[in-house]
């Protein structure tokens, strides 16, 4: 906000841990360093939850934390920087600077979850452009309720272009049994000026367990309209873990899952360049259409 907090250095730490069957958690390593406000120079040790007054525009609070503790759980949120402007044309906005959350405790389910859903990314050298969606999956899951995000577009430059992007994920943890899914939606693809096109792309990944010792995990992907230039074989019905080589570009899978003794990843599409081609992607980059995972996390699969 031109100069009014300045800082040459700010971390959040939130740490949560169980030792001796008591729940606690820490802010210890979280830093303000040369902090001022409003030319004051602020203390790199300020009180938790110290609130300053911005005239003309609100307060800010720094090192916020909340902590919620119990005898089988321990949570702490920081926000090391947390403006609240109250006043002039952007009341009512929030700036964070520094956001950390940690949570520990005890669930008496089979497992606990994890995984995430994301498209498209582009990982070339130092540059990554992407996950432009993303959608992940807590540890304790979504109690049942499906999250959702998505655009109606999406562009990585020179690359690839989409329609809608839609990612969901959910999880629910009860005493029978723990469940986990994640899903991937692309519409109207375009890759690489036509070098791959479909009307719809969509991945799925799922692991369910009743007892935390046997995991079921099942996923795959599913195409309309798929379509390669120059290879007239790979179809909408395209087998799992297909593979072609495309001459001076790199290795193009479909449908590539690949499954673990605590997940399952399912990746409709990944483009892996590992030549000079005219696209001018760099040896190694790796393009990846839509990922989701499905995790389940217990005693005896950790």
């Amino acid at each position: 906000m031109g100069g009014v907090i300045t800082a040459t250095e700010i971390a959040a730490v939130s740490t949560s841990t169980i030792s001796g069957g008591v729940f606690g958690s820490s802010a210890a390593g979280s830093t303000l360093t040369d902090l001022k406000v409003l030319g004051v120079p602020i203390a790199a040790n300020v009180a938790p939850n110290t609130v300053i007054k911005l005239p003309g525009l609100g307060t800010v609070t720094l090192n916020e934390q909340t902590l919620s503790q119990s005898s089988d759980k321990s949570e702490l949120k920081i926000i090391m920087v947390h403006v609240r402007l109250t006043l002039g044309a952007n009341a009512g906005t929030e700036i964070r600077v520094a956001d950390a959350l940690s949570e520990i405790k005890s669930e008496g389910v089979p497992a606990a979850v994890g995984g995430y859903a994301y498209a498209p990314q582009l990982i070339a050298g130092p540059v990554t452009s992407g996950p432009l969606v993303l959608e992940t999956i807590p540890c304790f899951g979504t109690y049942g309720v499906v999250d959702t995000d998505s655009v109606e577009s999406t562009t990585i430059p020179g690359v690839a272009s989409t329609g809608a992007v839609t990612v969901t994920g959910t999880a629910d943890l009860k005493a029978s049994e723990t469940s986990v899914e994640t899903t991937t939606a692309i519409a109207g693809l375009n890759l690489l000026s036509g070098l791959v096109t479909a009307t719809a792309i969509k991945g799925e990944a799922s692991g369910t367990t009743t007892d935390g010792v046997t995991f079921d995990f099942t996923g795959g992907s599913t195409f309309v309209g798929l379509a390669v230039a120059g290879y007239p074989g790979i179809t909408d019905d395209v087998a799992i873990n297909t593979k072609i080589k495309i001459a001076n570009l790199g290795d193009l899978y479909f449908n590539r899952v690949e499954v673990d003794s605590d997940k399952i990843k399912v990746t409709p599409i990944e483009l892996i360049i590992n030549a000079t081609n005219s696209f001018g992607l760099p040896i190694g980059a790796e393009l990846t259409l839509g990922v989701c995972e499905a995790q389940l996390h217990s005693t005896d699969v950790p």
